[in-house]
């Protein structure tokens, strides 16, 4: 399948399949893994390290949020930076999780 498609897409719920994972790691396109929001940071950088460990450097990581009492993701909560500062994996967010600012 990997001919037909630019890049793998891992949903939140999928980041613990871990054969799934290790599949993919078989592949030589990228791999984009979204964090669940109930997943911790260490958790989400072990599943790129599941595929990479497979063979597929290649690997995406994206941020959905966090789970926080508020109604909104705080920019304070959000663990870009620590993410940077983890790993060799490129980080990124998925906006289309956080609601609109308010005027």
């Amino acid at each position: 399948m990997d001919r037909y498609v630019d890049i793998f897409q891992v949903g939140a719920r999928n980041m613990q399949n871990y054969p799934l994972l290790r599949e993919l790691g078989k592949v030589e396109r990228p791999v984009l893994i979204k964090r669940g929001l109930a997943a911790t940071v260490d958790e989400w950088l072990m599943s790129a390290e599941y595929v990479i460990s497979g063979g597929n450097d290649r690997v995406l990581v994206c941020e959905r949020g966090v789970r926080a009492y508020e109604t909104y993701t705080p920019k304070h909560a959000r663990p870009e930076r620590r993410r940077r500062r983890q790993g060799d994996q490129p980080p990124s967010g998925d906006r289309r999780s956080e609601p609109p600012p308010s005027a």
